[in-house]
């Protein structure tokens, strides 16, 4: 799941990337994110994708850390025979807060993927 949320950052940050080369990295949410902090993400990202309905927010928190964010449902859809939803998340840790960020995740037997 570690890998999907950095493929997902590079894949939203594309046109920034390769317009102020990779050190834009260095003051993301994502960044400054501990291990734990990122299980913790990871962890209420799939319990929202699994339980929320549509019009569903999650907050999440890592107590230890004060890393913490909400995670919002908005549409469940069907591609390529596979369950989808359209997906908002904001995180913060410390005095960094992220932009709002939307994806389109798929449910595969491997787990939730970008959409196809």
């Amino acid at each position: 799941m570690k890998r999907l949320l950095c493929l997902l950052f590079l894949l939203l940050s594309a046109d920034t990337a390769s317009a102020i080369n990779v050190r834009f990295l260095k003051d993301t949410v994502i960044s400054k994110m501990t291990e734990d902090d990122i299980s913790h993400f990871e962890r209420a990202l799939a319990d929202s994708l699994d339980r929320l309905p549509d019009g569903g927010r999650m907050q999440w928190s890592n107590p230890e850390t004060g890393a913490q964010g909400i995670i919002a449902l908005d549409e469940t859809y069907t591609q390529a025979g596979l369950n989808c939803r359209k997906v908002r998340v904001r995180n913060r840790k410390g005095e960094t807060e992220g932009t709002a960020n939307r994806w389109n995740l798929c449910k595969t037997e491997a787990g939730w993927k970008i959409a196809p």
